[in-house]
C-alpha cells in the first residue's frame, strides 16, 4: 500500500474508530462512498483491533515460581536466572508494584534484549494500575 494510500485508511479508522460501535457503519459509508477498497481496509482493521482488544485487558497473574528459575551454568560459574526463554542480565529497579528486569532471549536464532516487569499483584487496584501501564507502554 502506497503511503499516500496508507494516511487515507489510516485517517477513515481513526474517525470511525473514535465514534460508538452504533454510527461507525454511517460514517463509513460518509467516509468510503466512492471508494469501497478503502472501506474493506478500515473495516479489516476494525475487525482485526476487535479480535485483538482484551488482549491487554487479560490478567496477568501466573506463578512466578513456576517462570522464574535458576539454573547453575556451571560449578564455577555465577547461577542463571530465567524467566520463561529470557536470561535475567540484571535488576533494573525495584518499585511498589515490583521488579523490572533486563533480560535476553536465550535463543541464537532470535536475540533480543527486554525489560521484563515482575508484578506483585495484592489488590484489584493494583491490577488495574498495571493494566493501564501496560496500555500505555503498548502505544508507545
Amino acid at each position: 500500500m502506497d503511503p499516500a494510500r496508507w494516511e487515507r485508511v489510516k485517517d477513515v479508522f481513526q474517525d470511525v474508530f473514535e465514534r460508538a460501535p452504533a454510527e461507525r457503519a454511517e460514517q463509513l459509508d460518509r467516509a468510503c462512498a466512492d471508494d469501497p477498497e478503502c472501506r474493506a481496509e478500515v473495516e479489516r482493521l476494525l475487525r482485526a483491533h476487535a479480535r485483538a482488544s482484551g488482549f491487554l485487558d487479560a490478567s496477568p497473574h501466573f506463578d512466578v515460581d513456576r517462570v522464574l528459575t535458576t539454573s547453575d551454568r556451571s560449578d564455577s560459574g555465577p547461577a542463571v536466572v530465567r524467566i520463561g526463554a529470557y536470561r535475567v542480565i540484571r535488576e533494573l529497579g525495584r518499585g511498589g508494584m515490583g521488579t523490572v528486569y533486563l533480560a535476553e532471549r536465550d535463543d541464537p536464532a532470535l536475540r533480543k534484549t527486554v525489560a521484563i516487569k515482575v508484578v506483585r499483584v495484592e489488590s484489584p487496584l493494583m491490577l488495574r494500575r498495571f493494566q493501564t501501564e501496560t496500555r500505555i507502554l503498548a502505544g508507545l
